[in-house]
């Protein structure tokens, strides 16, 4: 990853003439087929990492537990919270969004479905909408500067050749010469949940408006869970405190450890967003009908795009 840390003007946004400048730069044209994801998060310094390996999410926080409970690996600990998520939900997923599908949902899709619902997992949310991006950076005045990050990907060729995408709800063959070819007889990714040894692109299902409101695309990080302190692994990127979960899985210092570099992107930038700006950022990309009622299109969304003034 290269994160631009350079604090002037032109790696800041306060507004979204400002981002479109940067999309106009960047040459940041999607063409056929995306080529460019987008992240948006509240806190500048926050660390980019999936909610499975933040230490408040592992160990607990404000006098509640953690999601560990004995010596589970954190591939363990995923499918544990995937088992429970079926046994008590599968009747409302099934009943609510797959009722045109007979193949019981696979893990991936399972996943996407945690996730979604604020579940801890390993992937990470992006999108293709940097507008979308834009909203997350600023929709929370929490007295701190946010993020906007740009992701370069490398060219599909190079991804399905190396089989860096999963396409829920598609199969394909493994040894097929183009990997968008859909076999339905095939499994859906060549990789399972832990298995998995290298950054991947997952599409998701749209399974609900909010994933196709927001454009929703996602990186799953089971690489940085194999070398995860909790796993007995070392980190050589952050020698002095082996005990905490990497500072930044997408650095490259973070990608040392594995015996190919191998990822989707080819590069990440990081953007600025004022804090003094958030509310002016809002208000420009509500006139533009982005904003949680549109973003989150149920009756949580609405009512709380209502509730901060909506009309």
């Amino acid at each position: 990853m290269t994160t631009n840390k350079d604090e002037k003007a032109n790696n800041e946004i306060s507004s979204l003439d400002q981002l479109f400048n940067i999309l106009a730069d960047q040459n940041l044209d999607q063409g056929t087929t995306p080529k460019y994801y987008f992240r948006g998060e509240t806190t500048h310094h926050w660390p980019l990492i999936p909610k499975l390996l933040r230490t408040s999410t592992l160990n607990g926080e404000d006098g509640m537990p953690g999601v560990v409970k004995d010596e589970a690996s954190i591939g363990e600990i995923q499918m544990r919270i995937l088992q429970r998520l079926k046994r008590y939900a599968v009747h409302l997923y099934l009943q609510n969004n797959r009722p045109w599908q007979g193949a019981h949902p696979s893990d991936w899709e399972w996943l996407c479905v945690a996730q979604h619902h604020g579940l801890p997992t390993l992937l990470s949310d992006w999108t293709i909408n940097p507008l979308v991006a834009l909203y997350f950076s600023a929709w929370r005045s929490n007295g701190k500067d946010g993020a906007f990050y740009v992701m370069e990907l490398n060219k599909k060729q190079f991804r399905d050749e190396h089989k860096l995408s999963i396409r829920i709800g598609q199969t394909v063959k493994a040894n097929a010469p183009n990997s968008s070819e859909v076999y339905p007889e095939d499994r859906e990714t060549p990789f399972s949940l832990e298995d998995a040894d290298r950054p991947l692109i997952v599409v998701p299902l749209v399974f609900t408006r909010r994933i196709e409101a927001q454009s929703s695309r996602f990186i799953y990080a089971g690489h940085a869970a194999k070398f995860h302190p909790k796993n007995g692994k070392t980190q050589t990127h952050n020698a002095t405190s082996e005990k905490s979960p990497p500072a930044e899985i997408f650095h490259e210092d973070a990608l040392d450890e594995l015996s190919e570099t191998i990822r989707p992107w080819k590069e990440i930038r990081k953007f600025r967003v004022k804090e003094n700006a958030k509310v002016k950022i809002l208000r420009q990309l509500r006139n533009a009908q982005i904003h949680h009622g549109t973003l989150f299109p149920d009756l949580d969304g609405y009512s709380a795009y209502l509730a901060s003034g909506g009309d």
